[in-house]
C-alpha cells in the first residue's frame, strides 16, 4: 500500500508539474495566456491609458482603408489594413508594428494621424497569432520579422521601387523592427523603435525562473525556434539606418536598461527620447509633443 501511495503521489507530483509547465508556455507564447497563471508582469498602467487606448484603436475602424491580405512562406494567412492619406498612394508609408497580443490597429491608432497629416500613408498588418491573422502562438519577434519582411516585398509590388518606408515599431514591434533593421534594403529611410526589448530571454527568463529551459524546450519542439533567436543584437551590430530610440524610465515590462543598452551599443546614427518616469509604450501618449518633434527631426531629415 505505501508503494503504491508513494507511486500515485509522484504521479501526481509530476502531473502537476507538468501542467504548471505546459501553463507556463502558454501564458508566454499563446495568444490568449494561460487560463490558470495570472500574467508575468504588469503593464502598470493608469485606467486612463486604456481609455485613450480603446478610443485610439476604434477609431482605426471609421478610417478609409484597404484590406490586404498575405499567405507567408510558413502556409499562414496574414491580414493587414492600409490607410490612405489621399486619393492617390504618397509614395510615402509608415508601416506600423504592433506589440505582443496586440494588433495593427491598437498601435497604429495613436501615431496615425500623425503621420497622415504630414502626407504618410499608414499601414499596419496583424501578427501571427493576433488580430485577423492565422498562426497559434506568438514568437517575440521570430517569425513577426519574417512575417514583416515579406509584407515589405508586398508593398514595395504594390506600390513600386521608390517607396519610401518608415518602419515604427512598439514593444515587441520595436524588437522585430530593430530586427528588420539589416535586411530591409534602401526603401526603409529610418527606424522607430518604441519601448523595445534586446531578447525576450531576459523576459520569459525573468518571469519563470528555473523552469525557462523546459519552457524553452516546448517551443522548439512546438514553434519550431530557441527563444535566444529573438536576440537584436546581431542585427543592430549590422545596420545603420538611422533610429529612433524610444523607452520610459520607468517601465515595468521591457526594463529600462534595454533601451539604454541598445541605443549604447548602436553605431548608426541615432537619437534617444528617454521619459523620466515613463511606462511601458506611454510616450506617444503623454509625450506627444516631444514625440513629433524628434519625429519631425527624422522625417525632415531622412525622407
Amino acid at each position: 500500500m505505501k508503494k503504491t501511495a508513494l507511486i500515485l503521489s509522484a504521479a501526481a507530483l509530476c502531473g502537476a508539474a507538468a501542467t504548471f509547465i505546459w501553463q507556463g508556455f502558454l501564458e508566454a507564447f499563446g495568444p490568449n495566456g494561460s487560463p490558470l497563471l495570472v500574467p508575468f508582469k504588469s503593464f502598470g498602467h493608469k485606467a486612463g491609458y486604456y481609455v485613450k487606448l480603446r478610443e485610439y484603436t476604434e477609431s482605426m475602424a471609421r478610417r478609409k482603408r484597404e484590406r490586404m491580405e498575405l499567405v507567408n512562406r510558413r502556409g499562414q494567412r496574414l491580414v493587414g489594413y492600409y490607410y490612405p492619406c489621399g486619393d492617390k498612394p504618397s509614395g510615402k508609408l509608415a508601416f506600423v508594428v504592433h506589440g505582443y497580443r496586440a494588433s495593427h490597429a491598437e498601435a497604429a491608432g495613436v501615431i496615425c494621424q500623425m503621420y497622415l497629416d504630414r502626407g504618410f500613408d499608414v499601414f499596419g498588418c496583424d501578427h501571427i497569432a493576433c488580430g485577423e491573422s492565422e498562426g497559434d502562438y506568438i514568437s517575440f519577434d521570430y517569425y513577426e520579422t519574417s512575417d514583416c519582411l515579406e509584407w515589405l516585398d508586398a508593398l514595395k509590388d504594390r506600390f513600386g521601387p521608390e517607396l519610401s518606408v518608415v518602419l515604427h515599431g512598439f514593444s515587441m514591434g520595436a524588437a522585430t523592427v530593430m530586427k528588420m533593421s539589416d535586411q530591409v534594403g534602401e526603401c526603409v529611410k529610418f527606424i522607430v523603435e518604441d519601448s523595445g526589448f534586446s531578447t525576450a530571454v531576459e523576459l520569459i527568463g525573468s518571469s519563470t525562473g528555473p523552469i525557462f529551459p523546459v519552457i524553452n524546450l516546448l517551443n522548439r519542439l512546438i514553434c519550431g525556434f530557441d527563444v535566444h533567436a529573438t536576440d537584436v543584437r546581431p542585427h543592430l551590430k549590422r545596420s545603420r539606418l538611422p533610429i529612433l530610440f524610444v523607452h520610459g524610465g520607468a517601465d515595468p515590462l521591457v526594463p529600462f536598461y534595454m533601451g539604454e543598452e541598445l541605443y549604447d551599443m548602436y553605431k548608426g546614427e541615432k537619437e534617444a527620447l528617454f521619459i523620466p518616469g515613463g511606462l511601458h509604450v506611454e510616450a506617444a501618449y503623454y509625450n506627444r509633443d516631444e514625440y513629433m518633434e524628434k519625429l519631425d527631426k527624422f522625417i525632415e531629415k531622412y525622407m
